[in-house]
């Protein structure tokens, strides 16, 4: 593969990336609305472990993506910088990429995101539960 070849597979996994992130921010809308909704009619038990079981599922589906994007960004980097090492020579911006991913030496294998990405589905998954299980303020759903 050439540099553009490389960058041209990159740019069509972020765009199915920037897809994707845009179901799942559909859905934590949907879901906070769910949430909303549980309170208001006062959903039953069994209810709100379905909506919970929803928003967590939504918590996972957003953690793959926040994993396949790092993947992306990491193989990007990974396959430029093999075709350095075989003496080719690749652009600036190609460069300065390599550089800012840290130079990988393997493609990405792990199944986990950014920290920035884990801590903001970590809150998430936590606002999900509360905003479920936890009391509401006094008088916050009376008529």
């Amino acid at each position: 593969m050439n540099e553009f070849e490389i960058l041209q597979n990159a740019q069509s996994s972020f765009q199915q990336n920037a897809v994707y992130l845009l179901v799942v921010t559909i859905l934590v809308c949907l879901n906070f609305y769910l949430i909303r909704r549980a309170r208001e009619v006062n959903m039953p038990v069994y209810g709100k472990a379905l909506t919970t079981i929803f928003g967590l599922m939504t918590v996972n589906f957003g953690w793959t993506v926040g994993s396949f994007l790092l993947g992306t960004q990491n193989d990007m980097a990974f396959r430029l910088n093999e075709l350095k090492a075989k003496g080719v020579e690749i652009s600036a911006a190609s460069e300065n990429w390599i550089e800012f991913m840290g130079s990988p030496t393997s493609p990405y294998v792990a199944n986990s995101p950014d920290v920035p990405t884990m801590i903001f589905w970590g809150l998430i998954a936590v606002m999900f539960i509360l905003g479920m299980w936890a009391p509401a303020p006094e008088g916050a759903y009376d008529n």
